[in-house]
């Protein structure tokens, strides 16, 4: 063997005892120490990869506080369905607007309110003493041709005329203040194109309840076409046929008990009449003056249109009320005859143990 030859078996030789050297290498076991470290690093990487956001930012600054050169940030994972997943709250809510769009309907036509006024007259006022003392009740009920023509609103085919409708409340009335106090009084005035008394004055309230079932059950036969031309109803009638039937001549003192009070129930059912004083106003202002005198007003009215004069009736029926004593009520036909049992409900309290009423209304709530 030449020289040249020894030379390449001798570096094939080295060549293969180097292989040998790294495969032996490879497969020896891995020191404990570079494993552990091996390992934590591992742990460490699968930590900031799986881990929650907290632990992910407590991962990474510690990383960073080390010194560590290679720190990875946490990532956010999603998956296809929270992305594309549709809002079926926003669907629904935006359905229910468009429907409620399509079912909203134009408003109704306001139908003007009848406000509650005060008379601007100065009247010498007489405090008296807050007792349950007798009273003397005349109900001045309207008896013209829209009592018994006009109805209240009613659900059923069966609505009563406004007349009979009245005469039912006025019967609770007089039954509720008879069992509160058995000595009271009561008459009855009806109002035709004057003032008529029907009856006088007395404590058998039978005889009131009779006449007024008998005038509810029997046509009305008056002639409204010819006598009710001027579209008018004089007061003075009224309340001259009241002055002389209570009797209110005396004063009584400032603090005395009266022995008795007179109360007027006026109930007007017109839409298109005036409120007038053709003969003065002298018995209305001797009335007025006297402490013992209370006059409380229903008026029963179509609803206002450009067809009548409510509002006009109205203000004159308030202006009554010059001592600021008297209760003023007001009730459409457009309205549930419950309405009317409500107002009447009101007027149970005595006059002198009840309190003013304001322009604001007092407002009544009956729960059952």
């Amino acid at each position: 063997m030449d020289e040249n030859e020894q030379k390449v078996h001798a570096q094939q030789s080295h060549y293969e005892e180097h292989e040998d050297n790294d495969s032996n290498s490879a497969l020896s076991p891995i020191p404990q120490n570079d494993k552990n470290e091996k390992d934590d690093k591992n742990n460490t990487v699968a930590n900031v990869s799986l881990g929650t956001g907290k632990d992910n930012a407590e991962i990474v600054e510690n990383d960073v506080l080390a010194g560590s050169s290679s720190v990875r940030k946490p990532t956010e994972h999603y998956s296809g369905d929270e992305v594309n997943r549709p809002n079926l709250d926003e669907e629904t809510d935006t359905f229910e607007a468009a429907k409620s769009t399509r079912d909203v309907k134009p408003p109704a036509k306001a139908v003007p309110k009848l406000r509650r006024t005060s008379s601007s007259l100065p009247l010498r006022l007489v405090s008296l003493p807050k007792v349950s003392c007798r009273e003397k009740i005349i109900f001045c009920i309207d008896h013209s041709d829209e009592m018994f023509r006009n109805k209240f609103l009613s659900h059923g085919s069966n609505a009563n005329p406004v007349f009979k409708t009245l005469v039912s409340a006025v019967k609770q009335f007089v039954n509720t203040k008879s069992y509160l106090n058995k000595n009271n009084q009561y008459s009855l005035i009806l109002l035709n194109d004057g003032a008529q008394l029907i009856t006088d004055l007395s404590r058998s309230f039978d005889e009131v309840l009779m006449m007024l079932e008998d005038i509810a059950n029997m046509p009305n036969s008056h002639d409204y076409e010819e006598t009710d031309v001027d579209k008018v109803f004089d007061l003075s009638s009224m309340f001259k046929m009241i002055l002389e039937l209570c009797g209110l001549n005396e004063n009584p003192k400032q603090f005395v008990a009266p022995p008795y009070i007179v109360r007027v129930v006026f109930l007007y059912g017109r839409s298109d009449s005036r409120l007038v004083f053709s003969s003065g106003r002298k018995s209305f202002n001797d009335l007025i003056q006297c402490p013992q005198f209370f006059l409380d007003c229903v008026y029963i009215h179509e609803p206002p249109d450009d067809n009548n004069i409510v509002g006009t009736i109205f203000s004159s029926i308030c202006d009554l009320d010059i001592g600021g004593t008297s209760h003023v009520y007001e009730v459409g036909t457009d309205r549930n005859m419950a309405c009317l049992f409500n107002v009447f409900a009101k007027l149970l309290a005595h006059p002198l143990q009840r309190p003013k009423q304001k322009e604001k209304m007092i407002e009544y709530e009956l729960k059952l």
